[in-house]
């Protein structure tokens, strides 16, 4: 845009500025991630939950859009794990802007 040009392009989001984790909820053990930036921004997540067990394997994907406003945690999805004992349970979740990957986080899942 011209100097003269009143329209606000949207700022890159700054990866240092996220924070993802992960808490528990209900009887379940239900996942529920959460995300929350120093600045405000918007940006598309993807979540990916892979269990190894006895049975073999599975894995879990979601994605979405997330609005943030500063300094606010901010849901992202609820999944169950289903972890057992002898389990592997891993997640990922990836904070992308358009095509480009702000930054990626991995987690064991929680017992």
């Amino acid at each position: 845009p011209s100097p003269r040009d009143s329209r606000k392009l949207p700022a890159m989001i700054d990866s240092q500025a996220l924070e993802v984790w992960l808490e528990t909820e209900g009887a379940a053990r239900a996942l529920v991630p959460y995300v929350r930036s120093a600045e405000p921004a918007s940006a598309g997540w993807r979540l990916r939950l892979t269990r190894e067990h006895r049975g073999g394997r599975s894995d879990i994907r979601q994605s979405g859009t997330v609005s943030l406003a500063a300094g606010v945690p901010q849901r992202l999805s609820s999944t169950a794990a289903g972890r057992e004992d002898g389990d592997r349970c891993s997640v990922e979740i990836e904070i992308t802007e358009g095509d480009r990957t702000v930054r990626l986080f991995r987690f064991e899942c929680p017992r």
